[in-house]
């Protein structure tokens, strides 16, 4: 019963959204006066970082990467005060990290390599805060094209507010971002003056494989059906919700974000271990299983403001948490399949220009070994590999973030981070340097 009540919330979603949509008459009320207006906002990074220490097995390895990225670029279109076009542009290199070989383990560079251009999202979106009379519902929207689905405090958010410190705080939780998918969703914002403001989203959606993938510059691999993976299936059959809200008079200063997301199989039509054929042919393929995940988020600022004789700005303290959690992770069709945990918790001071930042986050894999004896025997017999050696381990990142605003719409930030990863049975332990220059400005 309670399996199927996400289901139940975005089909609710859509189901208000898209009556309102289709029976309201289009005339000037509900579109308004065409007016086309261009707004938007810039946010670029240019970051150098360094990772040294990378593998104790060949000491003296490192490498850099210097490159610029568009953190967002978001041009908002706007035809009718209800319609408009959302574009994000995406701008930034193929490999923010550079890994050592392991074959031949030398110090590898990279300055502005392989760098993409491309559309990483494209819709058309309609909202209006007039299509219900009520004193709660404060907007309704539905959208439609390529965009970055709702999951997590970051993915699919575009608030500022809603990022993690650090430049480096981010690297286990990119692994479940939902980016460049094909569909469409809707929303519905709620408003009450002591119990605050709350939206409530759902989308559904499938992998890019159109023509707006393509990238400019340098080429990037393009998906394809066949490829399979989950969410690639060519037609809207995962989806993903999320419930955010903020101003709680009860609870001032806190922002939560509640999300739940199912990704559908895709038919890679093969069994394979390692890009190997594992066991008989005359079996047939073994189809991998969707995944399933969710996900907890928390924002809590608390200004607290000094004598003024000493201290000429208020100290703001900021504190995030963010826990999600996935079964079947990615789906994956191995034989080594996969649940996994993240948790990641940070504390920020903010001093006028200055900040700090403490950032920790954790990435635990918990396998599921569903091989029959025989393809045990074939992996450990052909391939080499101790099956024994798949247990549950866990991913550790350690972050230290300052930061310094010296000028309208700059900052600088530099962060030292350490790792310690589990790779290929054994522990590995690397640092990283960064050093960030940020420019954002709105308009």
């Amino acid at each position: 019963m309670f399996s199927s009540l996400p289901r139940v919330a975005a089909s609710a979603v859509f189901a208000i959204a898209g009556t309102i949509v289709v029976t309201a008459p289009v005339k000037a009320e509900f579109l308004g006066e065409f007016k086309p207006e261009l707004h938007g906002e810039i946010e670029i990074e240019t970051l150098f970082n360094r990772t040294y220490n990378a593998d104790k097995r060949h000491p003296g390895t490192s490498t850099n990467n210097f490159f610029s990225e568009f953190d967002d670029v978001v041009l908002r279109l706007g035809l009718f005060p209800q319609l408009g076009i959302v574009a994000n542009i995406g701008f930034g290199p193929l490999e923010e990290e550079l890994e050592p070989v392991k074959e031949n383990p030398v110090n590898r560079h990279g300055y502005y390599k392989s760098m993409i251009l491309y559309a990483e999202e494209l819709f058309v979106r309609y909202a209006s805060s007039s299509l219900i009379r009520s004193d709660y519902v404060d907007e309704i929207g539905v959208f439609g094209g390529k965009f970055n689905p709702n999951f997590g405090l970051n993915n699919g958010n575009i608030l500022s507010e809603n990022e993690f410190p650090g430049i480096f705080s981010e690297e286990y939780m990119e692994d479940y971002e939902l980016k460049e998918m094909i569909g469409g969703g809707g929303n519905i914002s709620f408003a009450h003056r002591r119990l605050g403001s709350h939206t409530l989203n759902a989308s559904a959606f499938y992998r890019d494989n159109s023509f707006l993938q393509t990238t400019l510059i340098s080429h990037r691999p393009q998906n394809k059906l066949a490829y399979g993976g989950v969410a690639n299936t060519g037609k809207p059959n995962s989806f993903s919700i999320t419930l955010e809200g903020e101003d709680i008079s009860y609870v001032p200063g806190l922002r939560y974000k509640l999300g739940y997301r199912r990704l559908h199989k895709g038919e890679t039509g093969g069994r394979s271990y390692d890009g190997q054929t594992v066991g008989e042919e005359e079996e047939g393929p073994r189809s991998g299983k969707g995944e399933v995940g969710w996900s907890a988020g928390l924002v809590y600022n608390k200004a607290f403001f000094l004598p003024r004789k000493t201290f000429k700005y208020p100290l703001d303290m900021k504190f995030m948490f963010e826990y999600a959690q996935f079964n079947t992770w990615n789906g994956q069709q191995s034989y080594f399949k996969e649940d996994r945990t993240y948790i990641t918790p940070s504390l920020q001071a903010k001093y006028g220009p200055w900040k700090l930042a403490f950032i920790y986050s954790r990435r635990e894999r918990n396998p599921i070994q569903t091989f029959t004896d025989a393809e045990r025997e074939d992996i450990e017999d052909n391939q080499g590999i101790e099956v024994e050696l798949w247990k549950p381990v866990g991913d550790d990142l350690y972050e230290v973030n300052l930061g310094y605003s010296f000028a309208k719409n700059w900052t600088l930030e530099t962060s030292w981070a350490h790792m310690e990863e589990f790779e290929d049975g054994l522990g590995n332990e690397k640092d990283l340097f960064g050093v960030q220059l940020n420019y954002s400005y709105l308009f």
